[in-house]
């Protein structure tokens, strides 16, 4: 019997391509980037309540090259990262 933590869990490619397209969906001027605007649509379409403030928060620990703007691989790096963590911690 193998350890089950011998390969920790990321997205599949099929859930990465996924999220492209819902980041597509939400990119309103077709930059590239999701803004705090867009981001805000898109997180409250998909049904999370939080403030400008919070979203602000979460958009700033997303963007890893201090931009301003989401960029869809960051995205998939903040959520491959969260599931690591998350796997980490069973």
């Amino acid at each position: 019997m193998g350890d089950h933590r011998s390969r920790a869990p990321a997205l599949t490619k099929a859930e990465v391509d996924e999220l492209y397209v819902l980041f597509d969906k939400y990119d309103d001027d077709a930059s590239g980037t999701l803004e705090l605007d867009e981001f805000a649509k898109m997180m409250s379409n998909l049904g999370v309540i939080a403030t400008k403030e919070d979203l602000k928060h979460l958009l700033a620990a997303i963007d890893d090259d201090n931009s301003g703007t989401i960029e869809c691989g960051e995205l998939v790096e903040y959520i491959n990262r969260l599931i690591v963590e998350k796997y980490l911690h069973w």
